[in-house]
């Protein structure tokens, strides 16, 4: 979990800088951390189900842990969504980006 939390600050972080700087060259960037934050979001969807058949934790619990899982993703998705449209209108707009 710890590490997940260090992937999605930097993703964050990342965001920021390149709304702030305008540098949409490093969008690439962006979607590799993008897939690395999906794939550690599937590993632990997939350990929690583990421990669910081999019955080491309780349904409802699992349930509010995926639940969580599933937004993260959702946000994360989403963000990368809103910064590729941040791209687009200021390139529609004419502002000065720093390709």
């Amino acid at each position: 979990m710890e590490n997940l939390n260090e992937l999605i600050k930097s993703y964050f972080d990342e965001i920021v800088k390149i709304m702030k700087k305008k540098t949409y060259k490093d969008l690439n960037k962006l979607i590799g951390q993008q897939h690395d934050i999906l794939d550690q979001l599937s590993k632990m969807k997939k350990k929690q189900i583990r421990l669910i058949k081999s019955d080491a934790v309780g349904t409802r619990n699992t349930m509010l842990y995926l639940n969580l899982l599933s937004e993260t993703k959702n946000l994360v998705l989403h963000a990368l969504n809103v910064t590729k449209a941040h791209r687009d209108f200021s390139l529609s707009e004419g502002i000065n980006p720093n390709p």
